[in-house]
């Protein structure tokens, strides 16, 4: 009967373990999927003949250079979201703020250099 008491405990204390862990890191695995399939899609050209905005896909597509600034200002700032979601988790994680800082920004670089395309565009 004891057995079954401390295999119930060590139960509830893995299932918490699991559900803390949980709660800290997959927001960041969905904000990182997010990324990934927004910067994966296709780019086609308008179906008529427009100087403005047109959609490719779900994908506004903005004329000239706007496209490029709004992009690239939609890039930092997921960027900067995603920084705050590492800091978020690995403080939940027990390390210290500056150590969860310096660990967003290399979770953020890894990021980066995982979609070398994107840097290009």
């Amino acid at each position: 009967m004891r057995t079954k008491i401390v295999g119930l405990k060590a139960t509830k204390s893995s299932n918490l373990l699991l559900r803390q862990h949980a709660q800290a890191w997959l927001p960041i695995i969905l904000a990182m999927t997010t990324i990934f399939i927004l910067s994966a899609q296709p780019k086609y050209g308008p179906s008529t003949s427009t100087t403005g905005i047109y959609f490719s896909g779900f994908i506004p597509v903005f004329p000239g250079f706007w496209e490029t600034i709004i992009k690239k200002g939609a890039h930092v700032l997921m960027d900067a979201a995603l920084s705050g979601l590492g800091v978020r988790a690995l403080l939940r994680e027990g390390v210290t703020p500056e150590q969860a800082a310096y660990g967003a920004i290399v979770m953020v670089i890894r990021k980066l250099l995982a979609q070398p395309q994107a840097v290009g565009k």
